[in-house]
């Protein structure tokens, strides 16, 4: 595993990819070798190859936060509704899994708003800023999305939370 890192950072592209297609070879019912595989190959633009590799590893880890955030960002890759849909269902299920993630809050946020969910986008977007420490923006955010959420629904409470608990 080590390898195949060392090769993805050093800009061995092939290499890497090659190696951890081996070690998923040797161990297909691992979800971390597969979820490495899914980084790498999304992190080299192979968008459709990291959703495979992604997929794969939420099939033997389903409630893992990380691979399901991985995911999740690969689907958001294609600027296709039908995976913009998908990456909205696992994001919410990684988001449950780690609320402290500020990594799934961005996807989910984008995922959000590629879905015509503003308001939402907007309080995943504040969680993310809260999280963060950036207040300010944090604020701003939630302002945005208590005005558009239905009031008194549990989204728009957790706007209330942002807006008056700092």
């Amino acid at each position: 595993m080590q390898k195949a890192i060392s090769n993805h950072r050093l800009g061995q592209v092939q290499e890497a990819i090659n190696f951890i297609g081996n070690l998923v070879t040797l161990k297909p019912k691992d979800p971390y070798y597969r979820e490495l595989q899914g980084q790498i190959l999304l992190e080299n633009r192979k968008y459709s190859e990291a959703i495979n590799a992604y997929r794969s590893a939420t099939k033997l880890a389903p409630n893992d936060p990380l691979i399901l955030g991985g995911y999740g960002k690969a689907l958001l890759t294609q600027n296709k509704q039908i995976n913009d849909i998908e990456a909205l269902k696992v994001l919410k299920i990684a988001q449950n899994l780690d609320s402290k993630d500020a990594n799934i809050l961005y996807h989910l946020g984008r995922a959000f708003s590629r879905s015509g969910k503003i308001g939402e986008a907007s309080l995943a977007t504040a969680q993310r800023y809260a999280l963060q420490g950036d207040i300010k923006n944090a604020i701003l955010q939630a302002k945005r999305a208590e005005a558009i959420l239905p009031r008194g629904s549990v989204a728009w409470q957790n706007t209330q939370d942002i807006i008056y608990g700092f």
